[in-house]
């Protein structure tokens, strides 16, 4: 009996030892396993911190990149202000001379009684461009170009604006010099053309009288033919010097001719030369009229430069367009969120375009898409139209169009090109 209930006792022992073996192995085992998910706790609580630090640190980088372009945009604003007034003013002053030469041509035209043609354009350009432009371009869509660029084609507009003024007046002094060169000419044309007049009559006498001196010498030569002795001597030496006054004579009306010819043709080439110069006077006021068009063109471009850069200034205000081809938030949010990462998402964040970080959008994103010059339509054009009639409007069931989109749910993969509106 003793026997065994020491084997029982032993057996008891040795079931318990293993039992706390194994509780404790099973104690290491779950101190391990606690302090690999503590140290797993860790590495993420370190890299929760990392991420919500670099996030912090994009914001405010974008943050103070926004202020940057803020300021950018203002000075350029600043900038053009200053320009449109400098250039107000430069017109200002170009008018103010334009009337002062006008009151001095007119004040000499008095002057000197040269009022035929005055005032052939006076006022008729008046009020023309007077509210051309009064609502032309509302309820536009909005404008994709930049503000730098309209603020050029604006300073560029206003600079040929006041070339075209000062070619205009040179032009006016021209055809004021060319009006009083042709006067000169008529007045030298009337002069040449008095002494031609007396030349002729001068030589009409010569005429009369070589023909008297004529009917003399045949009147003597008969009286020479009758008489005889010393009477025929005396005739003979009367029709020698009637013949040597003729001869004279003749000579005398040959010289008249000839002053008389070259009278004539001077005559004619200084009423050659008026007729020139009365057309260039024509040339001139024709290329004065051209002038002030060419102007007041270059006025309607400027005019509809500044609406532009208006518009552009106010959409850029409201966050509609961005000034360096880079989307806005809204414009990102506008697609639809199943295509939204595909059409944004720049993954290597290299493509110069960053958005504050949020849910709704991808914080590194890509340049807007330029029209196509090929009359592709983009995705965002497609996109624009309703669904219901997304597919018929757009879709090349043949894919023979020449036109291909990435392939997506939200628009056809064969699309057709932009018809002419």
């Amino acid at each position: 009996m003793t026997k065994t209930k020491e084997k029982d006792d032993k057996k008891k022992q040795q079931e318990l030892a293993t039992k706390r073996k194994s509780t404790a192995e099973r104690k290491k085992k779950h101190k391990a396993a606690a302090a690999k998910r503590a140290a797993k706790k860790k590495q993420m609580k370190e890299k929760a911190s990392k991420t919500t630090k670099t996030a912090q640190a994009k914001e405010k980088n974008s943050k103070a990149k926004a202020k940057v372009r803020a300021e950018k945009s203002k000075q350029q604003q600043k900038k053009l202000l200053d320009f449109t007034k400098a250039a107000a003013k430069k017109a200002k002053k170009v008018k103010k001379k334009e009337h002062k030469e006008n009151k001095r041509k007119k004040h000499k035209e008095k002057k000197h009684k040269k009022g035929k043609r005055k005032g052939k354009y006076k006022g008729k350009h008046k009020g023309k461009f007077k509210g051309k432009f009064k609502g032309k371009s509302a309820g536009r869509g909005p404008v994709v170009s930049t503000v730098s660029t309209w603020a050029n084609q604006a300073k560029q507009a206003k600079k040929g604006a006041i070339k075209a003024k000062a070619a205009v007046g040179k032009k006016k002094v021209l055809a004021t010099q060319a009006k009083h060169d042709a006067k000169k000419a008529t007045q030298k044309a009337k002069v040449a053309a008095k002494k031609a007049h007396k030349l002729v009559a001068k030589a009409q006498k010569a005429k009369t009288k070589t023909a008297k001196a004529k009917a003399a010498v045949d009147k003597a030569k008969m009286m020479a033919k009758v008489k005889t002795g010393p009477e025929k001597k005396a005739a003979q030496e009367t029709v020698h010097k009637k013949k040597a006054t003729l001869q004279h004579a003749k000579g005398a009306s040959h010289q008249k001719v000839s002053l008389e010819k070259a009278a004539t043709a001077k005559a004619k080439q200084l009423a050659h030369k008026a007729n020139k110069k009365t057309d260039a006077k024509e040339k001139a006021t024709k290329t004065v009229h051209k002038a002030k068009k060419k102007a007041t063109k270059a006025k309607t471009k400027a005019h509809k430069a500044k609406k532009k850069a208006k518009k552009v200034k106010k959409l850029v205000k409201e966050g509609k367009v961005s000034t360096n081809g880079c989307p806005t938030a809204a414009q990102v949010r506008a697609t639809p969120k199943s295509d939204r990462w595909k059409q944004w998402d720049c993954p290597k964040c290299n493509c110069g375009c960053k958005l504050p970080v949020s849910s709704l959008n991808p914080s590194c994103v890509k340049k807007t898409a330029k029209k196509s010059t090929d009359g592709c339509p983009t995705a965002a054009q497609v996109r624009a139209t309703p669904k219901s009639d997304r597919w018929k409007q757009w879709d090349c069931p043949k894919c023979n169009c020449g036109c291909k989109l990435p392939s997506s749910s939200s628009h056809p993969s064969c699309v057709k090109k932009v018809g002419p509106r």
